[in-house]
């Protein structure tokens, strides 16, 4: 009867030992989850008893807890990516292209360096709305940005401006590298034209160009690329035209043609 009550005993101590070394072998791992943030870490859950099944719960927990951020961080991918480029053509809107513009002016300050601003309206734009609607117009910008994005250096970037304007940045480029990368968009774009109903209706931009240095101020560069813009629009379009500064006002006032 001693020897069962010592056997039992001992069989007693066993098991608590073994359940507290499985109950601390949990917390460690739950503490280690919760520290790390790592939630690819699992639990043991191998066995047939309660803390078996807890371990299996938690894991479980985990797995959809990973899930949710997963998603979650998706979601908040596509809303940045959505803040950022414009929902027709795919290419940066409004407000990030300045940002980029702003930004690559700190890189020329720190590496003395210089930058293109172009800005190119596509021509006549207004008559295709009006004579085959506003998705033969949609269809139209959207080879216009395909065409203008194939001439691009891998650091370039483009963002639409306006309704038909898209401005480009490009990086480390002087005066002539920037007439030539503005010559290539607008051949590009030349280049044949786009079917729209029962019409194959050519496709031209206008590009104004500057050059954008250390000192440059990035809302005075966009005005200055935009007046060279005009000043294609005036000299017959489908051309580029180079600015480095505003005009004289009685020009500037006359700048605002029709020039859709």
């Amino acid at each position: 009867m001693l020897a069962g009550v010592v056997h039992s005993a001992v069989l007693l101590m066993v098991l608590e030992e073994n359940l507290l070394s499985r109950v601390e072998s949990l917390n460690r791992k739950i503490t280690q989850v919760t520290v790390s943030g790592d939630l690819s870490l699992r639990l043991d859950a191998h066995g047939k008893d309660e803390l078996s099944a807890l371990a299996g719960t938690v894991n479980d927990m985990l797995t959809a807890i990973q899930k949710a951020k997963f998603e979650l961080l998706q979601a908040q991918e596509s809303l940045r990516f959505h803040a950022e480029h414009d929902s027709l053509t795919g290419v940066l809107n409004r407000r990030a292209i300045r940002d980029v513009l702003r930004r690559e002016l700190a890189r020329c300050r720190r590496e003395n360096q210089s930058l293109g601003v172009m800005l190119a309206d596509v021509d006549h734009f207004k008559r295709i709305n009006d004579r085959y609607g506003h998705g033969a117009g949609d269809a139209a910008l959207l080879t216009v940005v395909q065409r203008i994005s194939s001439t691009l250096r891998p650091y370039d970037l483009i963002g639409r401006y306006g309704g038909e304007e898209f401005l480009v940045i490009a990086p480390n480029c002087d005066l002539g590298l920037t007439q030539r990368l503005a010559e290539r968009i607008r051949e590009a774009v030349n280049g044949e034209g786009v079917e729209l109903g029962n019409d194959n209706v050519p496709l031209t931009v206008s590009v104004g160009i500057t050059l954008g240095t250390a000192d440059s101020d990035p809302e005075f560069l966009v005005t200055v690329a935009d007046s060279a813009m005009y000043q294609a629009k005036r000299n017959g379009r489908n051309r580029v035209e180079l600015s480095m500064d505003l005009p004289n006002s009685e020009t500037w006032e006359a700048s605002f043609i029709d020039h859709t």
